[in-house]
């Protein structure tokens, strides 16, 4: 079987051991393809077709990421991000679940924490939000930094350290409800 996909960083060569994220299924890669023909290298922006050695193709799903053994991304258990609210979307609060999108990936999170209200909607500005502290919830059109529970496993960085891994779309019922980057990760 053979994967296409887009090296965001370093560099791939026939032989190597690698890893599947998240599932942490290791590999040897076999052939590398690059626009039909067979090369033994690709570097970081090349989009590339690989088969791999030792790793079960039904384990295999969009989105997943294929590492080198040395330089491991993250799979994290809290992500921290910074987002947009889209106008005309609902209230978001701690307990929301949605669908996280990073790359070709998709997972189910939750919500568990609105840490700051960035830059708050205009016509809700003087709208009290805080019980014993905490920010209860927040508004379509601000921008808010909040904390998310993936509830299955999947890769991202923080932006500025892998910008093609940092960036997050939650989506609700089919419709974008939000937009943003990822600022940490535990």
């Amino acid at each position: 079987f053979i994967l296409d996909g887009r090296i965001i960083s370093g560099t791939l060569k026939v032989g190597d051991k690698v890893i599947v994220l998240p599932n942490q299924d290791k590999g040897t890669i076999k052939d590398l393809l690059y626009d039909e023909e067979n090369i033994t290298e690709a570097r970081a922006g090349d989009h590339v077709s690989l088969t791999l050695r030792g790793v079960n193709k039904e384990n295999l799903q969009p989105g997943m990421v294929i590492s080198s053994l040395s330089d491991l991304p993250s799979v994290p258990k809290q992500i921290t991000c910074r987002i947009l609210l889209l106008e005309g979307k609902k209230l978001l609060t701690p307990g929301t679940i949605f669908a996280l999108h990073c790359g070709t990936a998709q997972v189910a999170a939750r919500v568990t924490n609105i840490l700051e209200i960035e830059r708050a909607s205009p016509k809700h500005k003087k709208t009290r939000r805080k019980i014993h502290g905490r920010i209860t919830f927040a508004f379509p059109g601000e921008l808010i930094k909040i904390e998310i529970e993936p509830l299955e496993a999947i890769v991202v960085e923080p932006y500025k350290e892998q910008p093609a891994l940092g960036r997050v779309v939650f989506r609700d019922m089919g419709q974008t409800v939000a937009v943003g980057v990822v600022l940490t990760i535990q």
